[in-house]
């Protein structure tokens, strides 16, 4: 207490002044070098055609023909009442367009 107390605050008041302001200039400058860094792969990567895929957080090619493919035959084996898989891996259920639903009045407005 006292006079002790208040030196004592008084030097982590200015320790403390001193410590998180260089704390927060180093984390900025480290963040700074990352998004240069990650700047640079993202104009190579690019230029690479690739694309980014934000659910993998990473750079893949991607093929829209192959996925073209991939959907025209899960539609031709779902159309001939075998089971395919979905992209995701699970298998995909024999009429994918009809879904149960309360009330099919708008549907059939529709068409």
């Amino acid at each position: 207490g006292g006079i002790r107390g208040f030196f004592g605050g008084l030097c982590t008041g200015v320790a403390s002044a001193v410590a998180l302001p260089l704390t927060g200039v180093c984390v900025g400058a480290y963040q700074v070098a990352r998004g240069v860094g990650n700047s640079v792969e993202a104009v190579n990567a690019s230029r690479a055609g690739m694309q980014w895929d934000s659910e993998k957080r990473e750079w893949i090619f991607y093929f829209l023909e192959k996925e073209k493919e991939e959907v025209e035959m899960l539609e031709r084996q779902l159309n001939e009442g075998k089971k395919g898989k979905t992209a995701s891996g699970e298998d995909a259920t024999s009429d994918m367009n009809e879904k149960k639903v309360k009330d099919r009045e708008f549907y059939d407005l529709l068409g």
